[in-house]
């Protein structure tokens, strides 16, 4: 899906979406050395941030080494809920990144939060890969390619992988006649692999009829859920939450930058390499009513 359609996608779902808190013109500047002084904590995306596909973005990884060393807090806040934490880990670890794996906070985790609050009895469907799911261990799963996958008592939505609309509307079907809960994991529509997007679980899940949308809850950037485990995670090192010392740093208006700006923190948007690659970015923030604090090619200065 080209960019530009999935803008246009975002800016119709725009009441399921949380709502601007504050708007102000953008600040460019030419990378974030420029503005690090300002904060104390960097919640880096991963996609178009970080890395485009296998690829590291470069210069990404010295900046952010350097913030560390400094005494930063670093955090990856990444809509990937296909796999288990562990995975991730060992992904920016090869890309050339020193996270520690509670720096690492996925829409992933915000789910699990929610699942352990349901009885354990209930069984789930589970819509996306088989492989690396240790953490759904002590739950009752139905994998989608079984059989009895649509009478599960409710659906983890982690990733499209082999989904497609046939499924999505058996899917969709399943859920009007008999309603049950569906915890959708990865609001993005789309990810820049480099010369193309890969589709992401949002462009189904978020686009359910009304009836279905409302018995769903989404997890991830732009809601709050995970920004909130951030800021238990600071707590338990004893670190005060202070949102003006606190910058998002994305490459997606609708999901970094409105997420970031609903919760309360500076955002910046990064255009270089991600969504807004060889797009005007400064024409869909006045559009759209969604501005960043800073707008910035890349993390390193280009």
């Amino acid at each position: 899906m080209p960019a530009v359609q999935a803008y246009a996608r975002y800016q119709s779902i725009r009441h399921r979406l949380p709502q601007v808190r504050r708007a102000a013109p953008a600040l460019a500047v030419s990378g974030l050395e420029e503005i690090a002084e300002q904060f104390d904590v960097f919640l880096f995306d991963a996609y178009g941030v970080l890395n485009v596909g296998s690829s590291a973005i470069a210069g990404t990884a010295e900046v952010v080494a350097a913030l560390q060393a400094q005494g930063k807090e670093c955090f990856v806040v990444s809509n990937a809920a296909g796999f288990e934490k562990n995975f991730y880990l060992g992904k920016y670890s090869g890309l050339g990144y020193d996270f520690a794996l509670e720096n690492i906070v996925t829409s992933r985790d915000a789910l699990l939060e929610a699942l352990a609050e349901y009885p354990r009895q209930l069984t789930w469907g589970r819509i996306g890969a088989a492989e690396h799911q240790t953490d759904l261990a002590d739950y009752q799963i139905i994998d989608q390619d079984a059989p009895q996958f649509l009478q599960a008592d409710g659906f983890l939505f982690f990733s499209p992988h082999r989904w497609n609309a046939e499924r999505q509307a058996a899917l969709e079907a399943a859920l009007i006649n008999h309603p049950r809960p569906v915890l959708l994991g990865n609001p993005d529509l789309i990810a820049p692999l480099g010369k193309t997007s890969s589709i992401e679980a949002g462009t189904y899940a978020l686009f359910f009829p009304d009836a279905v949308h409302e018995k769903t809850r989404v997890f991830g950037k732009p809601f709050p859920a995970i920004y909130d485990i951030v800021v238990k995670r600071l707590a338990a090192r004893g670190i005060a939450f202070q949102p003006e010392r606190c910058l998002m740093l994305g490459d997606t208006l609708h999901t970094d930058i409105l997420g970031g700006n609903a919760y309360g923190i500076k955002t910046a948007l990064l255009y270089g390499h991600g969504f807004f690659k060889d797009l005007d970015y400064r024409h869909y923030i006045a559009d759209s009513g969604i501005s960043p604090d800073f707008v910035m090619a890349q993390v390193g200065k280009s």
